[in-house]
């Protein structure tokens, strides 16, 4: 071999590997959900239309990191008259859905599934429920005033696959002023929390802790977007029932979501 190609090589490996490097990041962090608001603005409705469901929420609403249960709910509604906006943004607590919340209203949606609070109890414990509360209460304020919207309050995930840590012990009490909200508000309850928490039960292998990281995030989304394994082989690869890395769901944990909205929607029409 002459050194030319051989110089081309050593640089055209490295060039390739930070470039699918990259493109991993992109896809697992930035990349914005399929028909997000601005999307549904700039298109609107498809054709038969006749329910448009906004749904709020963090990275398991977003999805670029997790199992999809929007799209999910897409693919079983869709030709029955609903359009999901995916209003979900990685990293978001209610705060910042709240800051948000005029992008909801401009669209004036028929249904609002809002599921937020697990960035909350992981990162502020039971310190950040009182803000919790105060950002929910607004933006249901908000959509009860300026929209016609029926709206269901998703509780969020487990943190990790072990009930007894302090995450899911401070995750207890943003369920419960979920629970208390709803009630207040006039608006349903859809206990994905509880629901999940029974699938891992159930799965009876030993409970993983909250293994969450950015280095595992990544991680999965690699495997997925690169590799194109399933979130449920990546679950299943790093020994989680739900979840891929301890806070993302799997495609399981996923449908589980899906399955609850999906029943509480054609219930609204029967």
């Amino acid at each position: 071999m002459s050194r030319r190609p051989l110089w081309l090589a050593l640089v055209a490996v490295p060039l390739a590997a930070a470039l699918v490097g990259v493109v991993s990041g992109y896809l697992t962090f930035v990349r914005a959900p399929d028909n997000d608001p601005d999307e549904f603005r700039s298109d609107g409705p498809r054709p038969g239309t006749d329910t448009v469901v906004v749904a709020m929420g963090s990275s398991s609403t977003h999805a670029s990191a997790s199992g999809d249960y929007v799209q999910m709910l897409r693919e079983r509604l869709g030709g029955r008259g609903y359009e999901f906006v995916n209003a979900g943004s990685n990293g978001a607590t209610g705060a910042d859905l709240l800051d948000d919340l005029d992008t909801v209203v401009e669209i004036d949606p028929d249904v609002v599934t809002i599921m937020i609070g697990g960035n909350e109890a992981r990162d502020t414990g039971t310190a950040g429920v009182a803000g919790y509360r105060a950002s929910m209460t607004r933006i249901l304020d908000r959509l009860d005033a300026e929209t016609d919207a029926e709206v269901a309050l998703i509780s969020p995930q487990p943190i990790g696959e072990d009930p007894d840590t302090p995450s899911n012990r401070a995750m207890a009490h943003y369920v419960d002023a979920l629970t208390e909200l709803a009630e207040a508000h006039d608006a349903t309850h859809l206990p994905a929390n509880e629901e999940l928490a029974e699938v891992i039960a159930a799965d009876g292998r030993a409970p993983q802790p909250d293994g969450f990281s950015f280095a595992a995030a990544y991680a999965a989304g690699f495997r997925h977007h690169i590799l194109r394994q399933s979130w449920d082989e990546i679950a299943e690869r790093n020994g989680y029932a739900v979840f891929t890395d301890g806070q993302h769901l799997s495609d399981t944990g996923a449908r589980t979501v899906a399955d609850l909205v999906e029943d509480w929607l054609t219930g609204r029409r029967n």
